[in-house]
């Protein structure tokens, strides 16, 4: 087959930083099960390890918004302004901060839409700290916001740029569900503004006159402004990080390990005291003690193989002497690839481990551009990204107007299997060169 490299794109796309999902089992030339599976919450990479507060500041806020939820979630209670919120002190010890937001509530109709951004002091607030002003880009020295509609930069209470409508536009864009967040870069003196955990902008603004960069201590700031109604502050901490890993299911072992391979590797069986069990009548039971021998009679302090009295259930030998399960690490290609496209005339596009490899119709940022003048437009700019990852290669749609299709379903994020037919756009419309063959080596014999 003749091989086909990729373009690399001028510059490294952004990147999804999404887990690989659990290996599943399914036997040959079956169609792959339809699985509702929830939406991930994908946190940038820039605010791995950052925290923020985990609700809005108390005083002051908008006239017009209301506090619930221990002050988790800003409501606009009439009108469409005055609905200006505050979270922090966020902490530029480091450089940078970030927090993030959720849209829970809609107007039907609007011609305006929210804004976020940063202060560097609170405002200064008459009687029970209700603030009056009309929107949060009039707060005047030391505030920064983007946002609004058509969107624009604002500092220190005037208008000093306009950003792109195809990079972000809020009113078209935001749904009920969308996440943005802001990025707070001090060093750079820049703000991002990511949605769904994409980054749709950068702005960069000036120091003071004498060079002065922002205060270590700042406020975000968030305008409930517009169409957008009501928002919830999201939580992010280490501890969210572990309770969101308890959630995915352990992969099982690939197709190439027998059950009686899994069996044999057991290690030797464990004792009630390892186990912190309380001690109970012995019995005996079979279990296997070294790799090559056979079953033996062991005798297990502290294991019944019925409860005569009702009460939590007892471990069984097997749930005893079963360890954690080792990551089954993928064969790959002679080249490092750990998958391969095969497009309609058998040439072969190599998939790097290393970065998210994306398709998509905008060649500046795609590592493979599809466009055709059959059907012109039928593939976003950003269509579809391909994670690689030790245990599993994952095909993840990036929202497409026409969709990703693996074996004829189409998907929101699929992990990817030899033979696989991938379909970028829809099947029915899209020429061949829009379909690919999933090419993985085959696990080594045992």
């Amino acid at each position: 087959m003749e091989t086909l490299e990729a373009s690399k794109p001028p510059q490294t796309p952004q990147r999804c930083s999404l887990a690989p999902t659990p290996l599943r089992q399914r036997s040959p030339g079956t169609a792959a099960p339809t699985v509702a599976c929830p939406t991930p919450r994908i946190w940038p990479d820039e605010a791995r390890g950052l925290c923020w507060p985990f609700s809005f500041c108390d005083v002051p806020h908008g006239e017009r918004l209301e506090l619930t939820q221990d002050a988790s979630t800003a409501t606009r209670t009439s009108g469409v302004t005055k609905g200006i919120a505050f979270v922090g002190p966020l902490k530029l010890e480091k450089g940078v901060a970030y927090f993030e937001i959720e849209v829970t509530e809609l107007e039907p109709r609007g011609t305006q839409s929210m804004a976020i951004g940063m202060c560097c002091s609170l405002p200064s607030s008459a009687g029970k700290g209700i603030i009056r002003t009309e929107r949060a880009r009039e707060l005047g020295e030391g505030c920064c916001m983007l946002g609004y509609d058509l969107p624009k930069i604002y500092a220190d209470g005037k208008e000093v740029g306009k950003i792109n409508a195809k990079q972000w536009r809020p009113l078209k864009e935001l749904v009920v569900g969308s996440r943005v967040g802001l990025l707070i870069d001090r060093e750079s003196m820049q703000l991002s503004v990511f949605v769904n955990g994409v980054k749709k902008v950068t702005s960069t603004f000036s120091t003071g006159t004498d060079g002065a960069r922002w205060p270590s201590d700042v406020w975000g700031v968030v305008d409930v402004h517009g169409t957008v109604r009501s928002v919830r502050l999201l939580q992010h901490s280490d501890g969210e990080h572990r309770q969101e890993a308890k959630l995915v299911v352990p992969p099982p072992p690939p197709r190439w390990v027998s059950p009686e391979d899994e069996t044999a590797a057991l290690p030797r069986l464990a004792s009630t005291q390892d186990l912190g069990l309380s001690a109970s009548p012995p019995c005996t039971v079979e279990a296997p003690i070294n790799d090559g021998e056979k079953a033996q009679q062991v005798t297990v302090p502290g294991f019944v193989t019925e409860d005569p009295c009702p009460g939590p259930r007892k471990p069984t030998a097997r749930e005893v002497t079963a360890g954690p399960k080792k990551r089954i690490r993928l064969t790959v290609h002679p080249c490092g690839c750990l998958v391969h496209l095969v497009n309609s005339a058998s040439q072969v596009i190599h998939v790097p481990r290393l970065g998210d490899f994306v398709i998509g119709r905008n060649p500046k940022s795609c590592n493979l551009t599809l466009d055709s003048s059959e059907v012109p437009n039928m593939i976003s700019r950003r269509h579809a990204v391909i994670v690689s990852a030790d245990d599993s290669v994952m095909v993840v749609d990036c929202e497409s107007l026409n969709g990703t299709f693996v074996n004829g379903r189409r998907v929101g994020r699929e992990t990817l299997r030899q033979g696989d037919l991938v379909v970028v756009g829809n099947p029915a419309q899209s020429p061949p060169n829009f379909r690919f063959e999933v090419s993985m080596p085959s696990a080594p014999e045992r």
